[in-house]
């Protein structure tokens, strides 16, 4: 593995090695299915345990703006959990939020690293620990709002006992891998497509007796760093994933009250779609086409909403109701002794629902205006200007 060149993460990793003796809270997790509904009640010591908020939910469901109306109201700062944003520079292709329409609320763990540098699950629970005891020993609290669930799932629970990664095991996880691809190109008579290799490499570590890491793994499309260490693991120990992971009640170090947000899948749809035609409005038609992006943002969506469903630490909210409502019924949490989560039936969709989504189709809400049009045509006619030239 690289080293990463920025020094934030040496002082990160010191930092939170140096608070790491912080007293610990019994927060004992007691997960129950009930109905088809996923809950957990997490008895807290409230004055021995500082709470951190854990905001997630899919893309565009209104994440940032209920973070930021949360931070105002509760003296918090704001950790982002996204995989994106942490490089400079990827500012439209991961919407990240500006420094303007950051309304002075402090933001961590965004612009840190340059594009080409390695930021894995482990940098993320390194750098956002230490980010946690810093706002929290300066009398703030803590937000970590963002989707991307394996870093959340690390930061609640821990980062699981895996073996070390070595240079032989490694290169026999990329021969393996190779050696499934060249038997399917064979097998098809040509060669494989982007996703069939990436479905390819994902389904070699179901088949080597993993089937829920490979689950896990595939809503990651083309994170093959992510791939071939758990190839890696499964293949050098022998064992699933979850085998490595701290037990679901282990003593959690922080009371964590993680919200997962939720809309309507056809309402999220069209969010989205309008998200994507404002990105590029700003300047993302450079990098793909509109309709492509909407459609893997959709899939994303769906991706997302599958990972934190059955997830008994998230109590799900409605994120159509008023923001002011939103950070009231977060913010009252605070004050119950026990954190309680559940799904209820707002991940899963009725018939009525699934119908609507397989009739769905895009339709423009931003550049049906003239003067949106006008203003992409003027980027396309001047980029084409700046290649002749």
């Amino acid at each position: 593995m690289r080293l990463l060149s920025s020094l934030l993460y040496k002082q990160a990793s010191s930092t939170f090695r140096r608070h790491k003796a912080v007293a610990v809270c019994r927060c004992k997790l007691e997960a129950r299915g009930i109905s088809g509904r996923s809950k957990a009640t997490i008895p807290i010591a409230a004055a021995a345990c500082p709470h951190v908020i854990v905001l997630t939910g899919p893309t565009a469901v209104g994440k940032t703006q209920l973070s930021l109306a949360l931070a105002q109201q509760l003296r918090g700062e704001i950790i982002s959990a996204d995989s994106v944003q942490v490089y400079t520079g990827l500012d439209i292709g991961s919407d990240k939020i500006s420094v303007s329409e950051r309304l002075g609320v402090p933001h961590h763990l965004l612009d840190i690293l340059p594009a080409d540098a390695e930021f894995s699950a482990g940098h993320f629970y390194e750098a956002a620990r230490a980010a946690i005891q810093d706002i929290l020993q300066r009398g703030r609290v803590p937000i970590v709002v963002g989707g991307t669930g394996l870093y959340l799932r690390w930061l609640v629970h821990g980062r699981p006992q895996t073996p070390k990664s070595e240079p032989i095991m490694a290169a026999r996880a990329q021969e393996a891998l190779h050696q499934v691809w060249t038997e399917a190109e064979q097998s098809k008579g040509s060669k494989l497509t982007d996703m069939e290799k990436w479905e390819t490499g994902t389904a070699l570590i179901a088949n080597l007796g993993d089937p829920a890491a490979a689950e896990r793994v595939s809503a990651e499309v083309n994170n093959y760093y992510r791939l071939m260490r758990v190839l890696e693991i499964v293949m050098h120990s022998g064992k699933p994933l979850a085998e490595f992971e701290p037990p679901a009640d282990a003593a959690l170090d922080y009371d964590f009250r993680c919200f997962f947000l939720q809309r309507p899948r056809l309402e999220l749809f069209q969010r989205i779609d309008l998200r994507v035609e404002q990105m590029v409005d700003r300047g993302l038609l450079q990098v793909q086409m509109v309709k492509d992006i909407q459609q893997a943002s959709r899939q994303l969506n769906k991706r997302q909403m599958t990972w934190f469903r059955d997830d008994p630490m998230y109590l799900w909210l409605d994120a159509k109701q008023p923001v002011a409502k939103l950070v009231d019924q977060i913010a009252s949490s605070l004050a119950e002794a026990k954190h309680i989560g559940s799904c209820g039936d707002s991940g899963r969709l009725d018939k009525t629902q699934a119908n609507l989504l397989k009739r769905y189709q895009t339709s423009l809400q931003l550049f049906d205006k003239p003067e949106v049009q006008q203003r992409a045509l003027n980027f396309v006619l001047d980029a084409g200007q700046q290649r002749v030239a």
